[in-house]
C-alpha cells in the first residue's frame, strides 16, 4: 500500500498544489491517529482494516509533495536540501523515540509518551 500511496501521491502532485496536498495528508494522518484508540480491539474489526488500508496509503505520500516544495523554492539546490530535510526529520524522530523511552521509564507505563 506504501508504495502505490507513493505512485499515486506523485501523480497527484503534478497536478494539485503541494502545499494543498501536505495539508491534506497531515491532517487526514492526525486524525486518523486520534481515531485509532477507539479503532483498536482484540480482533481486526473492519474499522481497523480501513486505518490500516488509509495509513499504508498516507505514509510515504509526502514525500513527492516536499520534494515538490523544495524543488520549487531552491531549485538546483533541491537534492542537497532536501537531504537536509530527511536528516532532520530521523533526528527528530529519534528524539521522540528516546523521548516516550523516558517517560516509559519515569512513569512506568506509555500513557503520557
Amino acid at each position: 500500500l506504501d508504495v502505490a500511496g507513493t505512485v499515486f501521491s506523485g501523480w497527484l502532485t503534478d497536478r494539485v498544489e503541494p502545499r494543498v496536498l501536505l495539508v491534506i495528508y497531515y491532517t487526514g494522518r492526525g486524525l486518523s491517529l486520534v481515531a485509532l484508540p477507539a479503532l483498536l480491539s482484540p480482533h481486526a474489526e473492519a474499522s481497523t482494516w480501513v486505518f490500516i488500508i488509509f495509513y499504508g496509503l498516507d505514509w510515504v505520500a509526502t514525500v513527492p509533495p516536499t520534494i515538490a516544495l523544495c524543488r520549487n523554492y531552491f531549485g538546483a539546490q533541491t537534492p542537497i536540501v532536501f537531504g537536509w530535510v530527511f536528516a532532520s526529520h530521523q533526528l527528530g524522530a529519534a528524539v521522540a523515540a528516546a523521548g516516550a523511552g523516558w517517560l516509559r521509564d519515569l512513569q512506568g507505563d506509555y500513557d503520557l509518551a
